[in-house]
C-alpha cells in the first residue's frame, strides 16, 4: 500500500485464535465478543450486522507479550548432526541414486505441469456446465502464466475468456466482473492505473447486476485489486472494492473479513472520513486480538487512534495509541522503527490538542529523527513535519515553523503525498500574518 501499512489480508490459511473469547450477546459466527476485553474506550457496533447498536466498552490496556520461546531441544552440546565432511551419507539409497531420483521427479513434474496446462486450455476454450466453473478454469490458466511472470499471455487468456463468455451471452454479472478484476490487477501491476480503475468500475457495476453464480474467490480478487490501487493512492476506488469484498466474503472466514475491514478503516482514514473508519477498525481489532498477532494489532490500534483523534475523541485516541506503543515493542526492529515513529507522531498531535505541548514536542521531534532517514516513509514524514510546524507556531517558535512550512509546500507541489497543500498554505499564511508579513 502507499506506505508501510500495506494491508495484510493476502494469506493462504486461516490462523487459529490463540485464545477463545468469552461468549456475548452477538450471535454472528464471525464476530468475537467485546466482553473478551476489559473496559477501556467506548466500542461502537461495527459490522454491517451490528452497526448502530450503540457503544460498548472494550480494552485499551493490552499488556506487552513475551517473544516466542526457544525451539531448541537442548543445549548445543547435546545436539547431533551429520558429519561435516559427509553431509549426504544418510540419504536413501546413496547420494547418486537419490540425486537421480530428484532429477526424475523434476522431469515428471514438468510433464505434469504441461499436461495441466493443456487440460486448462481445453477447458477454457469452451463453456461447460452452463458456464459454472468456466471462469475458474480461465483463472487457473491465467495463474500459470502469472507465476511465470508472463503478463502478456496472462492478459490474453483473460481477454479470450471474456470473449467466449460474450459469444455465449454469459458476459454478465459476477462471472464477467471476475475476469475483469484480474485484468485490472495486471494493469495495476504495469502501472496503468487509469485502465485498472476503469476495469474496476465496470466490474463493480456488473456485480450489482446480480446473477446466481459467483466465482469462489471473487472477494479475494476484489480485495487484491484494492490492495494494488492503495499503492497508487487511489483510495476511493479501493474502498468501493473492499466494501463489496466485505459484503461477499463468507462468514466462516472471519480472519479474511477482519483483514478487509481493517483496510476499509485505513482507507476511510486516508479519505478523512474518520467516523466511518472507527467501527470497521474496532471490529477488525477485536478479531485480531483473538488470534494474538502483534503486527496486526499494533497497526489496528494505530489506525483506531487516528480515526478517534480525527473526531476529537482525544482521550480514547490517547489510550489506543498507547496500546499500540506498548505492543510494538514485541515486533522485529525492521517493522518497529517506522511504526514507532508513526505512533509517536499521532501521540504528539493528540497531546498538542490536549494542551500538553512539552510532551507533544518530545513525541514529534523523536519521530522526525527516525522518519527523515526512511526513504519509503515520506508520507509519514510530511505529516510529522506539518504537525511539528503547527506546534512550533503555537508555542511561539516562529523561526522554526516557517522553514518547515516552506519545505512542505515545495515537496507537495512536486507531487509527494502528505497533508493537504491548501491546509499547509493556510497555516503558513496565518503565521506570516502573526509575524507582520514576514
Amino acid at each position: 500500500m502507499a506506505s508501510s501499512e500495506k494491508p495484510d489480508f493476502i494469506e493462504i490459511d486461516e490462523k487459529t485464535p490463540s485464545a477463545k473469547l468469552t461468549e456475548g450477546t452477538d450471535a454472528a459466527a464471525d464476530e468475537p465478543d467485546a466482553a473478551a476485553v476489559s473496559a477501556g474506550t467506548d466500542l461502537a457496533a461495527v459490522s454491517a450486522e451490528t452497526e448502530g447498536a450503540g457503544d460498548k466498552a472494550f480494552s485499551a490496556d493490552v499488556k506487552s507479550r513475551l517473544p516466542a520461546g526457544s525451539m531448541n531441544d537442548g543445549p548445543p552440546s547435546e545436539k547431533k548432526g551429520l558429519p561435516i565432511n559427509r553431509p549426504m551419507r544418510k540419504l536413501p539409497f546413496g547420494s547418486v541414486t537419490f540425486i537421480g531420483l530428484l532429477v526424475a521427479i523434476s522431469a515428471c513434474g514438468n510433464q505434469i505441469d504441461e499436461l495441466r496446462k493443456q487440460t486448462l486450455i481445453t477447458l477454457s476454450s469452451k463453456l461447460y456446465m452452463n458456464g459454472k466453473g468456466y471462469v475458474e478454469s480461465v483463472a487457473d490458466l491465467s495463474n500459470m502464466y502469472r507465476f511465470r511472470n508472463d503478463s502478456k499471455a496472462d492478459a490474453a487468456t483473460l481477454n479470450k475468456g471474456i470473449a467466449v463468455l460474450a459469444l455465449n451471452n454469459q458476459d454478465k454479472g459476477a462471472k464477467g466482473a471476475y475476469l475483469r478484476l484480474r485484468l485490472a490487477q495486471i494493469a495495476g501491476q504495469d502501472g496503468q492505473i487509469e485502465e485498472a480503475k476503469s476495469l474496476a468500475t465496470k466490474a463493480l457495476s456488473m456485480i450489482e447486476e446480480g446473477g446466481t453464480y459467483v466465482p469462489y474467490d471473487l472477494p479475494l480478487a476484489l480485495s487484491g485489486l484494492a490492495w494494488r490501487l492503495d499503492d497508487y493512492w487511489e483510495y476511493k476506488t479501493a474502498l468501493a472494492l473492499n466494501l463489496k469484498a466485505n459484503e461477499l466474503w463468507p462468514t466462516n472466514r472471519p480472519n479474511y473479513r477482519s483483514h478487509v475491514r481493517y483496510t476499509i478503516g485505513f482507507e476511510y482514514n486516508r479519505l478523512g472520513q474518520f467516523d466511518k473508519a472507527e467501527p470497521f477498525l474496532k471490529q477488525a481489532l477485536l478479531q485480531s486480538l483473538s488470534w494474538g498477532d502483534d503486527d496486526d494489532n499494533v497497526r489496528r490500534f494505530l489506525q483506531l487512534g487516528i480515526s478517534q483523534a480525527g473526531q476529537k475523541k482525544y482521550a480514547e485516541a490517547d489510550t489506543n495509541l498507547n496500546s499500540a506503543l506498548r505492543m510494538q515493542r514485541n515486533l522485529t526492529r525492521s517493522k518497529r522503527d517506522t511504526l514507532l515513529a508513526e505512533i509517536n507522531t499521532e501521540l504528539g498531535k493528540v497531546r498538542a490538542a490536549q494542551g500538553d505541548t512539552l510532551m507533544a514536542r518530545k513525541y514529534l521531534e523523536q519521530a522526525a529523527e527516525t522518519l527523515k532517514t526512511k526513504r519509503r516513509a515520506s508520507y509519514h514524514y510530511l505529516q510529522n513535519q506539518y504537525a511539528l510546524a503547527n506546534l512550533y507556531r503555537d508555542i511561539g517558535e516562529k523561526n522554526l515553523a516557517m522553514p518547515i512550512y516552506d519545505q512542505l509546500i515545495l515537496r507537495l507541489r512536486d507531487g509527494e503525498h502528505g497533508p493537504d497543500i491548501k491546509d499547509v498554505e493556510r497555516d503558513r499564511d496565518l503565521l506570516r500574518d502573526q509575524s507582520g508579513g514576514k
